[in-house]
């Protein structure tokens, strides 16, 4: 009975920063850009025939107040893409990786982790 009681009393911690819906098997990548920024969120563009899904994308201020996030809004890429730097915060769309049509050699942009750049 005292067991019962205690299970009952079991205390879980709530995440309280709202990245948006929580995709699973993130990359390093991905988990180390939403460390880096409470602006950065896993809700983001799916992909369509044109361009690849979003692993992760940003920035705005609240998942709540923001317009949706469109493919030029990436940080990180799911497998097989990689980022074509459209923005200066390193954003853009995800394109199959040798496909590069915007920015082939982003060096004007500045990425919120060190990891996005090994992305490319």
């Amino acid at each position: 009975m005292l067991a019962i009681m205690l299970a009952s009393c079991v205390v879980v911690e709530e995440d309280k920063r709202d990245t948006g819906s929580r995709k699973s098997n993130l990359s390093e990548c991905g988990q180390q850009v939403l460390r880096a920024s409470e602006y950065a969120y896993t809700d983001c563009f799916d992909g369509d025939e044109m361009y690849g899904a979003c692993e992760t994308c940003g920035f705005y201020p609240s998942k709540h107040t923001r317009t949706p996030l469109g493919p030029a809004d990436c940080i990180t890429c799911e497998e097989g893409h990689t980022i074509d730097v459209v923005f200066s915060d390193c954003t853009g769309y995800c394109v199959p990786h040798g496909a590069l049509y915007a920015n082939a050699t982003p060096d004007s942009c500045n990425a919120i982790s060190e990891c996005v750049y090994e992305e490319w």
